[in-house]
């Protein structure tokens, strides 16, 4: 796939998980100002739009119709994010990147992945409801900087007040003119008294408007000062009260609180008025309600209302009916939690003052937030409606960000840590990672003395967090103590759970006995504990490592088990997760056909679950499937959906992993060069993962590439990189392919007799892992393709024999004179240069100088200018005493500086 097709691809399914801004009908009153909003959008030097104005005026509809009409001109689209449950800047960059369907990824900044989204995108942002979170402005200027076709339009009461802004004054709506005119069809006409009338008649439409009500219109509109949103909550009550009555009402009501704070805008006192009087419109019983409803951000379910309520859950029952009524609670359907009920900001503010002052707040919150507790508690992702749960807290976050901050705040660490560790499976599932395992680790350490049970479950959520965050030695402490303290209070499951989570983080490593050891003692303890659940994961667990040791049969066995398991239980994601590991060990015993219908169906389950995190990685265990039925094309298809899916969802290891398959099939298709360029893209993205056995891998595609190539130079460094990661591991497969590669590199100069040994030593490895070791007939043919002067068969079966009693560690280092591969680092001290002696980034740049990279390539992918390039280069010449870059990769090789 093409670039620009590739592009297209994420553009459509980007857009497919956004709503387009709907046609909400006639802006009553606004033409003027929707002309000006057009012209100032319209003009390319205006690229940061601030639509400002009182609270109530009108901003959202109007930068909402505003964007509608200029969708078409933006190639990308239009995006409305409202920030209205927002309370911090630094909660913008996240909400962001939701918005967007983009995942956090551990070591990766937050704004470095909105932009390469954003980057060459035409489109336009509108942020509603910025004040808010007005001290996040600067993130504003930083987009438009490094987003050159990006606009922002955005909704404030108050000014950006940053570089590049064109403030949008909105006022309220034109007054009628009581004074000058009588006449009731001027009156009528206003554009206020228009949406005042318009609203009225949609409740009362069996009505004809009398001149009494059309001069009462007008008096109404007068007093709420032209504001629309306070227009619409009068009218409203017109439901009960003629215009006349209202008015009455309102005269009355109106001065509560004329008093406000000096420093504030006095149409937004006037706002407050009239808010208030909306709220002395209701029963003690209403304002109760209306008050305690406040506590929601984002909108609640109805259970959660009730639970405001614990002596009598059904008392608010009439109390919703009547504020959704009148229009003070909205109703919200949701194919997730059904009905929801939600509260206009603006509403809230008036709601949380009121609770404030009532006295109650401490044990509503305490209430609000015990809700929430119970509700993450009972949200295990483990079960058949995993993804309905994962959904559900998703709505549900602004209310649980509260309620964690409420304890934080109350000092009730105990409750933030539970939390905290219920919704660990959320923090990663949702993307959220870093903010889970900020709270649980900056709560530990403020509280190192909260109950042992608490604290093994909050240690073992960190733990479970920490590598999303890059924080791999974390990962093992933490696993490491939780497990010692489940130890301690006889917790089998919690032991259970903390060993599979060492199995995962000694595998990550690629220590693959002891991933195994952990798998098996979690296994046994689940068996003990009757837990299907916690089996069938820990099955799946330890085939996965069984799989990597080349213990095939085993591993089929624990996956079906596993995958039966599953099936009892409804779990779909385990299904799926089964089914892709089964289909890569049939594909083992040549059923081809059958992996390719296991992936498929396996796709099918992940698609179905809208997991994209996950999804990525699977696709493209899909394409190597299909790789080895050399169905390149289908391989092809599944790389590219994979990393559109990966880039969208924040998953870099999956990009990296996605990169890598990629340059096999480009250079399976002879483009080497584009190859080369894919495959030094992925091994950055490794690097800065810290994951070892991608690097490993890449590096022996690289000399696999360039051996292919005549490049031996560069194919010998970057298999001896390879081989010093694959010597500490246990992977098996990856070290005979290596070994393989070696071989052929000790044949190509010369080296006979260690090239047989490598040959023989590998063959050893094969046995050990289970494969038919070659006969020596078959062995000496084969030899004699790699190596061009074979020796007799005596020689030949000597140096064959010695390599097969050779760990590949001996074999490695069997060179005749000195070895090509020394697993020790050397020291000369003459000419070894300690890494400390170059700077981080020279050794960056020198690194990718031994890849083979031009200096603008290397400009590019570092994202700094050729001139910063070049002088990096002057400077690692001037230290290494080297004069062109063929000698600084010769160092470099020489001093294993990599």
């Amino acid at each position: 796939m093409r670039d620009s097709e590739q592009h297209q691809l994420e553009n459509n399914v980007i857009s497919s998980t956004l709503q387009a801004l709907p046609d909400l009908g006639e802006l009553v009153g606004r033409e003027d100002e929707m002309g000006d909003g057009l012209r100032l959008l319209a003009r390319p030097e205006i690229r940061l739009l601030t639509v400002t104005g009182v609270g109530g005026v009108g901003k959202t509809r109007l930068a909402q119709e505003l964007a509608r009409q200029v969708a078409p001109a933006f190639a990308d689209g239009v995006f409305m994010l409202s920030l209205a449950a927002l309370s911090q800047p630094d909660q913008l960059l996240p909400a962001l990147l939701q918005v967007f369907g983009l995942r956090t990824e551990p070591a990766y900044p937050l704004l470095a992945t909105l932009v390469a989204f954003l980057r060459d995108r035409q489109a336009l942002l509108l942020l509603d409801t910025f004040e808010q979170i007005v001290l996040g402005a600067t993130l504003l200027v930083e987009l438009l900087a490094r987003c050159p076709r990006i606009k922002l339009l955005v909704t404030s009461r108050e000014m950006l007040r940053v570089r590049g802004e064109h403030v949008f004054q909105l006022d309220p709506l034109p007054l009628p003119d009581l004074t000058s005119s009588s006449d009731e069809a001027g009156l009528a006409e206003n554009a206020a008294v228009r949406l005042f009338t318009r609203h009225m008649r949609a409740l009362r439409s069996s009505e004809s408007l009398s001149s009494e009500d059309v001069r009462a219109s007008a008096e109404i509109c007068i007093r709420l000062d032209g504001l629309p949103l306070a227009i619409e909550l009068a009218s409203a009550r017109c439901v009960l009260f003629a215009p006349r009555e209202l008015l009455t009402r309102l005269e009355r009501r109106l001065p509560l609180l004329t008093h406000g704070p000096r420093d504030l805008p006095e149409r937004q006192q006037t706002l407050r008025d009239t808010l208030v009087w909306s709220y002395n419109l209701l029963a003690e019983q209403e304002q109760r309600l209306f008050t305690r409803m406040a506590i929601f951000a984002g909108g609640c379910t109805l259970a959660a209302a009730q639970a405001l309520y614990v002596d009598d859950p059904g008392a608010c029952l009439d109390g919703i009916t009547s504020l959704l009524e009148k229009n003070l609670l909205r109703r919200v359907e949701s194919p997730v939690t059904g009905p929801r009920l939600r509260m206009l900001e603006t509403l809230r503010e008036l709601g949380l003052e009121c609770l404030r002052a009532s006295g109650e707040e401490h044990e509503i919150r305490n209430r609000h937030a015990s809700y929430y507790l119970q509700l993450a508690e009972q949200a295990e992702p483990i079960g058949p409606d995993d993804a309905t749960w994962l959904s559900c807290l998703d709505l549900e976050l602004d209310n649980v960000r509260g309620a964690l901050q409420w304890w934080d705040e109350s000092g009730d660490a105990v409750n933030v840590l539970r939390m905290g560790a219920a919704l660990r499976y959320y923090w990663i599932s949702s993307g959220h990672a870093a903010e889970g395992y900020g709270w649980i680790t900056q709560t530990l350490d403020r509280t190192p003395g909260c109950t042992p049970v608490v604290r093994a479950q909050a240690l073992l959520a960190a733990g479970m967090l920490a590598p999303y965050q890059a924080q791999y030695t974390r990962w093992w402490q933490l696993c490491q103590e939780s497990r010692h303290l489940f130890q301690e209070l006889g917790d089998g499951r919690g032991m259970a759970e903390a060993l599979n989570e060492l199995g995962l983080a000694a595998r990550w490593h690629g220590e693959l006995a002891r991933a195994h050891q952990f798998h098996a003692e979690s296994l046994n303890l689940w068996r003990a504990c009757a837990d299907q659940q916690g089996i069938a994961s820990t099955q799946l667990h330890l085939a996965r490592v069984l799989y990597a040791q080349s213990g095939y049969h085993a591993a089929r066995e624990l996956t079906l088990q596993s995958l039966q398991h599953f099936r009892v239980l409804g779990q779909r994601q385990g299904i799926a997760r089964s089914l892709m590991l089964l289909a890569f060990i049939v594909s083992y015993y040549q059923e081809h056909r059958r992996a390719l219908m296991l992936a498929e169906e396996s796709l099918d389950l992940f698609r179905a679950l809208g997991v994209q995190w996950e999804m990525a990685g699977q696709l493209q265990s899909a394409a190597k499937l299909a790789l080895r039925q050399n169905d390149s094309a289908r391989a092809l298809a599944y790389t590219e959906e994979s990393l559109v899916v990966a880039r969208r969802a924040g998953n870099r290891e999956a990009v990296a992993s996605g990169l890598h398959l990629l340059a096999l099939l480009r250079w399976k298709r002879g483009a080497w060069e584009e190859g080369r360029q894919l495959l030094t893209e992925s091994l950055v993205l490794y690097e800065e993962l810290d994951c070892q056995e991608g690097i490993a891998d890449v590096l022996l595609t690289y000399s696999q590439l360039a051996s292919v190539r005549k490049e031996y130079t560069e194919a010998r460094m970057h298999l001896e990189r390879c081989l010093r990661i694959l010597l500490r591991q246990e992977n098996k497969p990856a070290l005979i392919a290596s070994l393989v590669t070696l071989a052929r590199l000790a044949a190509r100069e010369g080296r006979t007799d260690w090239s047989i040994r490598l040959l023989a030593a590998s063959d050893a490895l094969r046995e050990a892992i289970g494969r038919q070791p070659f006969p020596l007939t078959d062995a000496y043919r084969r030899t004699a393709m790699l190596v061009a002067s074979i020796p007799e068969k005596r020689e030949f079966t000597s140096a064959w024999r010695a390599g097969r009693a050779m760990t590949p560690a001996q074999a490695v280092a069997a060179r005749e004179e000195s070895p090509l591969l020394d697993p020790s680092p050397r020291s000369n001290p003459t000419h070894f240069l300690s890494p400390v002696h170059l700077t981080a980034r020279e050794r960056e740049v020198l690194h990718l100088i031994t890849l083979g990279l031009t200096n603008p390539q290397i400009a590019r992918l570092l994202l700094i200018s050729p001139v910063t390039v070049n002088a990096h280069v002057r400077s690692i010449y001037d230290k290494l005493a080297v004069s062109s870059r063929s000698a600084a990769t010769r160092y470099a090789l020489q001093h294993h500086l990599f």
